[in-house]
Formats: structure tokens, C-alpha cells, sequence
């Protein structure tokens, strides 16, 4: 009877002790779970940029998989019209189009996406201006075999453009544009301060439209265009698109030496623009002018007499700080960012 007893004393209390290790790893694998939210969600919460807005992801972890070059192009012609058209070509086979220029100019800017692969893995609109996203309009409305993924561009208050619009605004391009990509899922607008990644380039946004644009200027378009460095892994490239005068102060004074870039596409096809202070920060080693020889020569493009541009002025800057200028002079005209 006695050792019945204890039999059932020693059972009950293995019973116990079982019981109580199963509570304490379950007690245990509930910290554990609530603890990677916890990492997860502060990690979320630190991270402001457009990717996390526009349903991207940004990885902290190091891409083994990233390419260690991009092929970067600018395309013009020497007689023709001021515009900018880019494309930028990884060593993996991704494509970037940045702009794209005038309407006439659509099946030029489609037979060269033809020839580097088809399709366009992301598109970047500056800014709604006919040379600039004319032939963008035109391909997007009719592909002809052209495929195109994810668009990044800005977006203006459609009343307050409407309202300050300048002569040479087109404001129905923007309108166009808007009607084109109505309930489109692969548009995003960015936004300054905007972080994401694009074709394995780190891109970071200096400029976008804000309220800051429509406070101090007249010409929203121009001066509510995208600004972004892109940066490979040991060079960048500023591309300006038509910011103008009035944002040189707040961008210097935001963004001081982090402008300092390898390369520039200067603002404005380099007649106005930004500020020499503002230049001066970027001191580039090569710089872009999306400008034909007559904005370059400060001609009219008509008469070829004297005209009224600035253009020779940020030239000299520009030689003056050192840096190989590029035009449509010379264009196609490459580079190879690394």
C-alpha cells in the first residue's frame, strides 16, 4: 500500500514538471515571435522612403546579385530641338528610359528600346513637358511591341498648374498623360527625400513638386521636375532634368555636399537653370547638356543670329571646374557608371 503511494506521488509529480517545461517554451516561443515583430516593425517604422510607399521593398542585406556596371546614354541631334531622352542599361540586361523628348520623336525612342531589348523595366518621367514626355504619351498610347514596367514621375496640383501655367507649359500634356495612366498599377509618384533602388542603382530624390515650388515659383513644371543622384557602387550621376533658379538656395542649403556627384545632367539644357554655388557643390567630371549646337552657340534656332541663352556662361563654369562637356554635338553620348 505504501509503495503504491509513493509510485503515485513520483508519477504526479513528473506529470508536473512536464507540464510546467511545455508552459515555459511556449512562454518562450511567444517572446521570441514578439521580438522579430518588434525588429520588423522598427525597421519599417525607420523607413520613410518611396519604395516602402509604392509597395517596393528595400533591403538592408548586401545583393550579392547586384550588377558592378551601367551603361548610361544620352541621345540628341546636333540641328534638331532641345529635349532629354536617356536610357541606362545594367550589365544584367535591365533598362531604365529617362524622359524620352518630343511626340515626333516617339518611334526613334521606340526602335532604340527595340534594339537594347524591348522592354522598358522602368520609365522615369521628370516633369510633363512636351519634350520630355511627348514620345512617352505617344509610345504608351500605342506599345507597337514595346513593353514598359514600373513609371516613376511627379505629380502637380493640377489646379495650381492650371492656374500658373507659362506659354510654354503644354498644360494638355500633363492632362494627356493623366488620362493616359488613369488607374494605372505600375505608375508611382516620388516625392523629395524619396529613397528606392532601380535597376541595382541607389536613387535618391532632391527634388520633387511640393508646396515649397509653388510658393516661390511661377513655372511649376519646371521647377517641381524630379531631381535624383543615382548611385552605383563607386560613381553617381545628378540628372537636374529643368529644375530652375528659384530652388538653388533651398536645395544647396538642404543638401550642401551631398550633391557631390561623378557625373551631371545639367539643369535646364543648360541655359538658366540652377545657381553657380549649387554647380560648384556637384563639381562633376563630365557633364551632359541635353542641348542642340544652336542652344549651345546661344543662337536662333531660326536665324542662328545672337539670342538671348546662357548657355556659353554654364559652359565656362563647367570647364572651369574641370569637367568634359557633352552635347548633341557629339551625341550618342556614353558613359560607364560603376
Amino acid at each position: 500500500m505504501v509503495l503504491a503511494l509513493i509510485a503515485i506521488g513520483v508519477l504526479v509529480a513528473v506529470l508536473w514538471n512536464m507540464k510546467e517545461r511545455e508552459g515555459s517554451t511556449a512562454d518562450s516561443n511567444t517572446a521570441t515571435e514578439n521580438k522579430t515583430e518588434t525588429e520588423n516593425d522598427d525597421g519599417n517604422d525607420n523607413e520613410s522612403d518611396s519604395g516602402n510607399k509604392n509597395g517596393q521593398e528595400d533591403s538592408s542585406e548586401e545583393d550579392t546579385n547586384r550588377p558592378s556596371e551601367w551603361t548610361i546614354t544620352q541621345y540628341g541631334d546636333a540641328d534638331g530641338s532641345q529635349h532629354m531622352f536617356y536610357t541606362i542599361q545594367s550589365e544584367t540586361g535591365s533598362l531604365v528610359v529617362i524622359d524620352g523628348g518630343l511626340r515626333e520623336e516617339a518611334d526613334f525612342v521606340r526602335e532604340t528600346i527595340k534594339s537594347l531589348g524591348g522592354k522598358a523595366d522602368c520609365w522615369i518621367l521628370t516633369h510633363p513637358h512636351y519634350d520630355h514626355i511627348g514620345a512617352f504619351n505617344q509610345i504608351y498610347a500605342d506599345p507597337a511591341g514595346i513593353e514598359i514596367g514600373q513609371i516613376y514621375t511627379t505629380y502637380i496640383d493640377q489646379e495650381k498648374y492650371r492656374q500658373k501655367a507659362q506659354p510654354w507649359d503644354t498644360y494638355e500634356m500633363y492632362e494627356e498623360f493623366l488620362a493616359l495612366t488613369k488607374d494605372a498599377e505600375n505608375v508611382a509618384y516620388l516625392y523629395q527625400g524619396d529613397r528606392l533602388e532601380v535597376a541595382g542603382l541607389k536613387m535618391s530624390v532632391f527634388n520633387a513638386y511640393h508646396d515649397y515650388v509653388d510658393q516661390v515659383s511661377g513655372d511649376l513644371a519646371n521647377d517641381g521636375s524630379l531631381m535624383f543622384r543615382l548611385e552605383g557602387n563607386a560613381e553617381s550621376m545628378l540628372f537636374c532634368a529643368d529644375v530652375g533658379i528659384s530652388m538653388s538656395d533651398s536645395l544647396v542649403q538642404k543638401y550642401g555636399g551631398e550633391l557631390k556627384s561623378d557625373y551631371l545632367q545639367i539643369a535646364h539644357h543648360g541655359n538658366g537653370g540652377l545657381n553657380d554655388e549649387f554647380y560648384r557643390l556637384v563639381s562633376p567630371k563630365k557633364v551632359f547638356f541635353d542641348a542642340p549646337d544652336w542652344l549651345m552657340n546661344n543662337q536662333n534656332p531660326s536665324t542662328l543670329e545672337t539670342a538671348g541663352y546662357d548657355t556659353p556662361e554654364n559652359r565656362k563654369l563647367m570647364e572651369e571646374l574641370g569637367a568634359e562637356i557633352c552635347s548633341f554635338s557629339t551625341a550618342p553620348n556614353s558613359i560607364v557608371l560603376r
